[in-house]
This record gives C-alpha cells, structure tokens and sequence, in this order.
C-alpha cells in the first residue's frame, strides 16, 4: 500500500507499478479502466469550539473570513472545492496551503484555522479535535478504483476492492454527516 500525488496514481497504475489505485473522478488517462466506489459529501472541518461547532451546516461563504487551510491548487479536492463553492466569484482566500488534505485536517485540529475536507481524510481525527458539518453548496466526490485498460484485476485485487466497498459502507453507519449521496 503506498501513499501517492492525485497526478501520480494513474501513470503508476498504466506503468504496473501498482495492481490497482484508489483516486478521485474523473480520470484523465485513457490506459486505465476504473470501477466507481462511492460518492460522498466534502465537510466543513474546524476545531472543537469554533464558532461553528454544533452546527449542522455551514455555507462555503462563511468561510470566507475565516483563516482558511486547504491542499494546494493541484490537489482535487482543491480544484473541485474551488470550482464548486466560488466559480465566477473567484479562488477562496488560502491562508495556509498544505501537500495533502489530512495535513490540513491536522493543522484545523489544532486550531490554525477551519477548511473543506473529504470525510475520509478527517477520519483518522478523533471528535474531541475537530468538529465537522455538512458543507453548503453541497460539494460531492467520487472515488473510484484504477487498474491497467490492457490487464484485469487479480482475483485477490477484486477481493481487495470488495473489502473496501464493504468498509466504505460500515464507515458512513458511523459518520452519516457525509453519507453517500
């Protein structure tokens, strides 16, 4: 299992350096073939006792005079979450750019400032860190899983995405606030 750039995991998977990915739609290369997993909500994400903590909501705008922490412009969530909440208004204010998005998730935990995450990246937070609500406009991600166009998965490799399919599901039972859509 290896951790890699959005912009990296089609190529390693089309070159066979990997049997099988997990990324972000849309695919941009046309040497993979991919199977959707799930569809879920990106979350507002600030920490415990923040002003927003309790709600059940919070709209993109009132992020912005907020000390803001979000992936850089080449990480997806950072692309969709910019086209999405501010298309003809302009690129929300960054103040804090990061690599990833749990990097982000760790420095609004501890009190940098608040972001947009997927709901998966602020799994590994306990509640007692960070605090979450759904995100308005609503902002959706599909993951999906890659593998080479000229090569079918392994059966062990199917197995593997069934298991995850299967926690992907277990997962939301626990945190319905991003419940697939």
């Amino acid at each position: 299992m290896e951790w890699r750039r959005r912009e990296d995991i089609d190529e390693w998977v089309s070159s066979r350096q990997a049997d099988i990915g997990f990324t972000l739609l849309p695919i941009e290369s046309n040497s993979v073939t991919w199977r959707k997993l799930i569809t879920v909500r990106a979350v507002a994400i600030f920490p415990k006792g923040h002003r927003f903590d309790g709600r059940e909501t919070v709209h993109a705008s009132e992020l912005r005079d907020e000390t803001t922490v979000l992936p850089k412009q080449n990480v997806r969530l950072r692309q969709y979450s910019d086209a999405a909440m501010f298309g003809d208004q302009g690129d929300m204010r960054v103040d804090i750019e990061t690599s990833t998005a749990v990097t982000s998730c760790h420095l609004v935990a501890n009190n940098v400032g608040v972001g947009i995450s997927d709901r998966f990246s602020v799994s590994g937070l306990g509640r007692d860190r960070l605090a979450i609500a759904r995100l308005e406009p609503e902002l959706t991600l599909t993951y999906c899983a890659i593998w080479p166009k000229d090569r079918e998965p392994s059966q062990q490799a199917m197995d593997f995405l069934d298991a995850v399919a299967q926690v992907g599901g277990e997962f939301f039972e626990a945190f319905p606030e991003a419940c697939p859509v």
